[in-house]
């Protein structure tokens, strides 16, 4: 990882770079604080890295405190799939974007920033919780669970793949045990 200077609110700029050439795969924001919502990390910018993803955002987890969050842009051409699947209403957990943020342990939810807050916010992006404890990850997974469920419930459910979809249902009554 290689760290930037800070913003003006004190989060810090970060890259993390392929070893082989130094490529830029992913470009971001950190901030920490004594509270949970002042600890998050935001992707700016990423590569096509799906053959990664899940072990990059499960590497940024472990910067984030419980009760933090990750936020990662969904506007560039790599997560077109998932922007799609969001503009058609599917529930975050069931985009390939949100699957990988589950699996890397933000199990707590997610909030879609499909309108950036004073249009200087940045692309659209998903926010991903990870739990303040396992009372929290239950109460979180059953909700998404009861979503999930109710979305493929109904006849426009074919915008989440069938297979992925049953993976996230799996993990999920998993975690509301």
């Amino acid at each position: 990882m290689y760290l930037g200077p800070a913003n003006r609110a004190g989060a810090r700029y970060f890259q993390l770079r392929k070893s082989s050439d130094g490529a830029v795969l992913l470009a971001g924001l950190h901030h920490t604080g004594p509270y949970p919502g002042h600890n998050w990390v935001e992707v700016i910018s990423s590569e096509a890295i799906p053959a990664h993803e899940e072990r990059i955002f499960r590497y940024l987890a472990a910067l984030i405190a419980p009760g933090g969050h990750i936020m990662v842009e969904y506007e560039s051409p790599a997560r077109r799939e998932t922007e799609r699947a969001l503009v058609a209403g599917v529930p975050p957990v069931l985009t390939p974007l949100g699957a990988a943020l589950l699996r890397a342990g933000f199990s707590a939810g997610f909030k879609d920033w499909y309108i950036a807050e004073g249009w200087s916010e940045g692309p659209r992006k998903l926010q991903a919780y990870r739990p303040m404890n396992a009372a929290h990850q239950r109460e979180k997974a059953r909700a998404m669970l009861a979503e999930a469920e109710a979305y493929l419930g109904t006849a426009g459910s074919a915008a989440a793949p069938a297979k992925r979809a049953e993976d996230i249902e799996a993990r999920l009554r998993a975690l509301a045990r």
